[in-house]
């Protein structure tokens, strides 16, 4: 599959998926984060592109984060009940979109030894 996501100076960019996590629960903790009016439900691992870089959930409230419609600050993050969650990997920068953020996709070395 091809996905589209967002290079280092804000342009659209097309990659390859290589690599699908099964839909499943995870053990760490699950979080929402706002930015404006985005809003999505993630891990604690989950990394968001940032301004300086990529930043896990619990270092966003205040920072300035990449999404599909430029840069936004997030607002705050609540914790929230456990759901499904997935992950994947893709050629190039190894980013995708969610739900608007630009997200970190999974270590494709990592997922070798899987």
């Amino acid at each position: 599959d091809i996905i589209v996501t967002k290079d280092d100076y804000g342009n659209d960019v097309e990659e390859t998926v290589v690599w699908v996590q099964e839909p499943k629960i995870s053990g760490d903790y699950y979080l929402e984060i706002f930015a404006d009016e985005l809003c999505v439900t993630t891990t604690s691992t989950q990394e968001f592109k940032t301004a300086y870089g990529f930043k896990f959930p619990e270092k966003l409230v205040g920072e300035v984060v990449v999404t599909d419609r430029g840069y936004k600050v997030v607002d705050a993050l609540h914790p929230i009940d456990k759901e499904l969650v997935y992950d994947f990997a893709t050629t190039g920068s190894n980013t995708y979109i969610a739900n608007g953020f630009v997200v970190k996709g999974a270590n494709y070395g990592d997922i070798h030894s899987l």
